[in-house]
């Protein structure tokens, strides 16, 4: 599944999601790869 369409993601995820994905560049800085790996954990807990 696609971190973006995961149910349970909060509207600031969502949001940071939306911002890294419309980056006219072709990689991410060291904290945006922490950022998506930290939201890419968060989504997989359940509850």
């Amino acid at each position: 599944m696609r971190l973006q369409e995961n149910e349970n993601l909060e509207e600031a995820a969502r949001a940071v999601l939306k911002h890294l994905g419309e980056l006219k560049r072709p990689h991410l800085t060291a904290f945006e790869e922490e950022l998506l790996s930290f939201l890419e954990k968060k989504s997989s807990l359940p509850g």
